[in-house]
């Protein structure tokens, strides 16, 4: 019979958790940094240096900033629930192993419907906007969020691992799988088609977060999946491929120039500004709505 006893989790793994975490990203992003050096989907049209450092100290404002206001982990969390016995998935009476698959998904859903929220609420999305200002589109523009960004993620997502009583091997895994998966879905690589073709059946790839990272209104409302897929696929919001080709079309958001993309201290006063940044071609009406919407050439 299959052993499935390692499922259960002791408390020393909460204390290993953030080396793992920390080694886990800087196998990410070293990797990521090789490939796109030698192997370039695109060819950048910002300049690397100041973008870095922008990208970089943005990234450790907002860390900081959010480690100060939600100083607990969604993984602590699911250790300290499941010491209680507390949530959905303990009192189902399902088997052990398919609490994790089921707690997985869950907590890949919230992290897609965070994401539609982002864009379907305006207040929400000047927040958001800024992740999608980024001109370029490689593994820094994953960590290109304004702190009220992850803020707002995590004060959402930590009570769904609660409630639902989500066993802390899935969180776990969910977790430190999102911690690469971030730097491969947003990396600026070459990918085979024979490669990219079975792995976007499940995985989010680059070439399928790209197009969501448009400059064009019909296709920045699409992909909004986190890791998997399937949500979009099952919520009519996936696209295969851009109208242009990923050759040809163009990322970030029109109206923004020069030093202001890469100034942190700007960056974090974006959302005091008016909504009149926006993407290209984006209506102004409901998300709903615009998902609905079939696909348009511009112009038409």
């Amino acid at each position: 019979m299959l052993d499935l006893s390692w499922l259960q989790l002791g408390p020393e793994w909460l204390q290993r958790e953030p080396d793992v975490r920390w080694y886990l990203y800087l196998f990410g992003f070293g990797s990521i940094v090789l490939w796109e050096t030698f192997w370039p989907r695109r060819t950048l049209v910002s300049p690397t240096g100041k973008r870095w450092i922008g990208q970089l100290l943005l990234m450790v404002l907002a860390s900081v900033f959010t480690l100060w206001v939600i100083p607990v982990s969604a993984i602590e969390v699911s250790f300290r629930t499941a010491a209680t016995g507390w949530g959905v998935l303990p009192h189902s009476g399902l088997p052990l192993a398919l609490q994790c698959v089921i707690g997985i998904l869950i907590l890949d859903f919230v992290r897609f419907s965070q994401h539609w929220c982002f864009h379907a609420s305006p207040l929400l999305w000047r927040i958001h906007r800024i992740h999608h200002s980024d001109p370029d589109f490689d593994l820094t523009t994953g960590i290109r969020f304004h702190p009220f960004d992850p803020i707002l993620s995590i004060a959402t997502y930590i009570p769904a691992v609660w409630f639902f009583g989500v066993p802390p091997v899935a969180a776990m895994a969910y977790e430190l799988a999102h911690v690469v998966h971030a730097f491969f879905s947003h990396s600026n690589i070459v990918l085979p088609t024979a490669l990219d073709a079975p792995l976007r059946l499940v995985l989010v790839t680059p070439e399928t977060h790209r197009i969501h990272h448009s400059q064009r209104g019909d296709e920045n409302r699409r992909n909004y999946g986190e890791m998997f897929t399937l949500w979009d696929r099952l919520l009519g919001t996936h696209r295969e491929q851009p109208a242009l080709g990923h050759a040809n079309m163009k990322v970030g958001m029109r109206g923004l120039e020069g030093g202001q993309l890469w100034n942190p201290f700007r960056l974090l006063a974006w959302p005091l500004y008016d909504n009149a940044i926006l993407p290209a071609d984006a209506p102004q009406t409901p998300l709903d709505a615009a998902v609905s919407a079939e696909p348009r050439p511009i112009g038409q």
